[in-house]
């Protein structure tokens, strides 16, 4: 099968920076030709962005591993631009808050006095639909690490939260378990188209 996948660390084809084990994306390879898109730190907008830019006609099938809805597209993060894993990643108040970086103050400033969460979840909801009408026909396999709203009235989406939380681990932020469980999971759902 030809497979696209889309999204942000938990989709990324960390063996840029890491070869530990294998990432579940690593593993589909060994079955499938796969083209991955994602990106370590991206926000749902650039995950938007990556599935746009191709021809879905070119895939069998899609899988997109949708991000926080807290994460905010920058043009260059401030910390991370020459991280090889993290190149193109987006801020999140997560990964600034404890940096006690001067240069950072006034974005951590934001997050924690001015950032709306609820505009933050509506915007996010809105280009999942995006997703979704860019996406047509095309069988995809919607992936959350947490389970928000509208994940689960997406036709084909599987939360694998319990997996990340009970294998945790450096690559796609799961251990070797996880990872291979998670692929395992997304092997079931290929099978069935």
């Amino acid at each position: 099968m030809k497979l696209l996948i889309c999204g942000d660390s938990f989709a990324s084809d960390w063996s840029v920076k890491y070869n530990d084990y294998l990432g579940w994306t690593n593993i589909l390879e060994q079955k499938h030709s796969v083209t991955n898109k994602a990106q370590a730190g991206c926000s749902e907008y650039r995950i938007y962005k990556q599935l746009i830019d191709e021809n879905l006609q070119n895939y069998d099938c899609v899988i997109l591993s949708h991000t926080s809805s807290y994460r905010i597209p920058v043009e260059q993060h401030p910390l991370l631009k020459d991280d090889i894993l993290h190149s193109n990643a987006d801020l999140i108040y997560s990964d600034i808050k404890d940096k006690n970086n001067p240069k950072l103050s006034g974005i951590v400033d934001f997050f924690e006095n001015y950032f709306h969460t609820e505009y933050a979840d509506f915007v996010h909801e809105l280009i999942i639909k995006e997703q979704v009408t860019a996406l047509g026909s095309t069988p995809t396999l919607h992936l959350g690490f947490y389970n928000f709203n509208l994940l689960s009235t997406l036709k084909d989406n599987f939360c694998f939260e319990s997996i990340y939380r009970k294998n945790t681990g450096l690559i796609n932020h799961m251990d070797q378990t996880g990872n291979k469980k998670l692929a395992k999971v997304i092997n079931t759902w290929i099978q069935k188209l």
